[in-house]
């Protein structure tokens, strides 16, 4: 409210109304930190460990696959020598040289007529089964059966 001052024609206004500027009072807002909870931090470590865990397998199997292919190739080296190996014995048999080496190296003879001995095989050229397949019966035939047993 305005009071007139004596003696000036300036008015001279209460406490309330005067107009000094006020202290702004800073307030500031401290965001409290939120606590860590132990659920919110066991899915990014098991992602991490199930992403760690996958890596390793998948490096695993390409360690598998490159020994795997590594073997392959070794078998199919050995399996050439083979090959080799056999034409090489096939190519250098010769019968009467076996024949020859037989009787000077190692002193056999071929067999006289005593001691050879004939087997009479029969041409015989099909094959007898041990006993007879009896069809499976379903469980009425069998009480069928079994009923006329019975009574029979």
């Amino acid at each position: 409210m305005q009071v007139p001052v004596y003696g000036s024609n300036a008015y001279k206004y209460e406490q309330e109304y005067r107009m000094v500027p006020k202290k702004k009072t800073v307030v500031r807002r401290v965001r409290k930190r939120k606590k860590v909870g132990i659920k919110s931090l066991i899915l990014p470590v098991a992602a991490v460990c199930m992403a760690f865990a996958l890596l390793l397998n998948n490096s695993v199997l390409l360690e598998k696959n490159a020994k795997i292919e590594e073997l392959r190739g070794q078998l199919d080296t050995v399996n050439a020598q083979t090959v080799a190996g056999e034409f090489e014995i096939e190519r250098n048999m010769d019968l009467r040289k076996i024949e020859e080496e037989a009787i000077t190296r190692l002193g056999m003879q071929r067999p006289t007529k005593a001691q050879t001995v004939y087997v009479e095989m029969g041409n015989c050229d099909y094959a007898e089964t041990a006993e007879k397949k009896v069809p499976k019966k379903n469980i009425f035939s069998a009480l069928a059966d079994n009923v006329l047993e019975y009574f029979g």
